[in-house]
């Protein structure tokens, strides 16, 4: 198989439809279906299923697309390492940060880092765990910093390393009614408003906060993706949020916001470095994760 091969069969499985992904490379379309077929008699497989509207990926075109466009990424982070190292640079690196370290840890951790060798190019990309870890598995991203998997989750092609732990707490304003109250029950949660992150494993827990209790989970739930959004909302109304009060340190701190007293179970959950079991790992990343490492053995790092 040549990279011209892989790049032609990329497109096509990305547009659905020979003659868009021929304009996008240009090139004919009878061109790349020479191309395709090419491709198809080397594999001896069909890789696409022809319909009125274009083409669909066969169960053979699925499995060659999610190796394709790992080698497509590491060819496009080859050129890039080649170029930063051209330029004076000793590499590239592209990282994918959850909530749980943008705002304080990776820049601690990167600081560090410019500090001993500023020669280093990087590109930092925020997002929650599901769609960083589909970034990290297609190659876009070398390293992530997030909540670790959660139960059930496929990780045998993953390397994970804890770093830290974060506690969920019920968080509101300092001017919400039951922020003075003591000994609050379930059904006063069960009343109020709520903000919870828009992931998998935030519902989960938000929900199994009121089934263990064999009460109905609220009727208002706001689910964002935004963390500025769910700061402002609890800064400026009524709502709670079930939350790693780590993610709202500062405004804990300052008194703005503050941690219920609801006795609930503790919930604590760990969060660290994900990366690739196969392929290279480039010596900025060991030297990011050193870093960062170092700065989660400080005090008060380890917890949240």
């Amino acid at each position: 198989m040549e990279m011209q091969q892989l790049r032609h069969f990329h497109a096509v499985a990305e547009h659905g439809n020979l003659l868009r992904a021929a304009r996008t490379l240009h090139i004919t379309q009878p061109a790349l279906s020479r191309s395709i077929k090419a491709l198809e008699t080397q594999l001896d497989v069909r890789l696409f299923d022809r319909t009125p509207r274009g083409v669909t990926l066969t169960p053979f075109g699925t499995e060659l697309l999610s190796h394709v466009r790992v080698i497509l990424n590491e060819q496009q982070r080859a050129v890039l390492s080649v170029n930063a190292l051209r330029n004076g640079r000793r590499g590239h690196i592209n990282v994918g940060v959850g909530q749980s370290f943008a705002s304080s840890l990776l820049p601690q951790a990167v600081k560090a880092m410019f500090d001993a060798d500023p020669n280093i190019s990087m590109r930092v990309r925020e997002g929650y765990f599901e769609e960083l870890v589909r970034l990290l598995r297609v190659g876009e991203v070398d390293l992530v910093l997030s909540l670790m998997p959660p139960p059930g989750e496929r990780v045998d092609d993953l390397i994970i390393k804890p770093l830290i732990e974060m506690r969920s707490e019920v968080v509101v304003s300092t001017s919400h009614p039951l922020a003075s109250k003591r000994n609050l029950s379930i059904n006063d949660l069960a009343k109020a408003k709520w903000l919870i992150q828009d992931q998998a494993h935030a519902t989960r827990s938000f929900l199994d906060l009121f089934a263990r209790n064999d009460i109905p989970p609220p009727a208002v739930v706001i689910k964002t993706t935004s963390m500025s959004f769910l700061r402002g909302m609890l800064l400026t109304s009524d709502f709670l949020a079930l939350i790693g009060d780590q993610l709202l340190a500062p405004e804990i701190a300052n008194g703005r916001l503050t941690i219920l007293n609801a006795h609930l179970p503790m919930q604590i959950r760990h969060a660290g470095a994900i990366y690739r079991a196969f392929g290279t790992t480039h010596p900025a990343v060991n030297a990011l994760l050193q870093n960062l490492m170092n700065v989660c053995k400080t005090p008060g790092a380890a917890k949240a």
